[in-house]
């Protein structure tokens, strides 16, 4: 049973930042509803019989931004800091969504064309980048404040952003993905508005001194957890099974939870 101090405590530390636990659920209900569901990148049947995963492009593009800001830290931090970053962060993520939700509703999902192409390259670009580059800087707020606040605020937040991505699958497709276009406005409100009340030179000081070393375990433990998920939903795409779409995620994530623990 969960004793009473840890609710009052995780109830204290939610109600101090009440609005960095909302642009935290948005950006788990983001998250979910544009990669890790078909919502926006459902699986394409090319003329060959095969399945693309659409996915593949704004996950390749997270992917790079993560390298490239990871390689030259110092230098991107000067641009990081900036007020209007994540403002421009935001945009980016809206202006991509609104390109894949053109591509899906005018050109059906379909790449046999130059024009769906590039929206889908265009828009699956910027979906990737702005993640990825507001993920960094979901980081860097929770390695300030600490471990603990990221635990009780990404308890609330992930509970609360699985109530709105079941609320959003009653709505029409049409009006579900809408919503994906404009979640990232809100989202980017109340984090500007939690990253001003921090001390900013704490915040994009911090660690900057710090002796770097490979975190071989780490990224050993996320590479088993990479495979995990990503090969049973690769399966999911090949087999073209839809319908069991939910419980091979559930399963994917308790492979992921087995492997992390060993």
């Amino acid at each position: 049973m969960i004793n009473h101090r840890f609710l009052k405590t995780l109830g204290i530390s939610v109600s101090e930042r009440p609005l960095l636990c909302v642009a935290l659920m948005l950006y788990w209900t983001w998250l979910n509803l544009a990669f890790q569901g078909p919502l926006f990148f459902s699986p394409l049947a090319l003329a060959s019989g095969f399945l693309l995963p659409t996915w593949c492009a704004p996950v390749f593009a997270a992917a790079l931004a993560y390298f490239v800001v990871g390689m030259w830290f110092r230098r991107t931090n000067l641009v990081i800091r900036q007020r209007w970053y994540i403002g421009f962060v935001a945009t980016l993520m809206t202006l991509g969504a609104l390109l894949c939700f053109l591509w899906i509703h005018s050109f059906e999902a379909s790449l046999d064309s130059a024009i769906p192409l590039l929206l889908y390259l265009a828009g699956s670009l910027a979906i990737g980048l702005g993640t990825a580059l507001l993920m960094i800087e979901w980081g860097r707020v929770f390695g300030y404040l600490g471990p603990q606040q990221a635990l009780y605020h990404g308890i609330v937040a992930v509970f609360a952003s699985a109530l709105l991505v079941a609320l959003l699958s009653l709505l029409p497709l049409f009006a579900a993905q809408l919503c994906i276009v404009l979640i990232p406005v809100p989202l980017a409100v109340c984090l500007r508005k939690t990253i001003v009340a921090l001390p900013q030179k704490g915040l994009y000081t911090h660690g900057q001194n710090a002796e770097l070393k490979i975190p071989y375990k780490f990224l050993f433990t996320a590479l088993l957890h990479g495979l995990s998920l990503g090969i049973l939903m690769g399966w999911l795409f090949l087999l073209g099974n839809q319908a069991g779409t939910s419980l091979l995620m559930a399963l994917s994530f308790t492979l992921a939870s087995v492997l992390l623990l060993l």
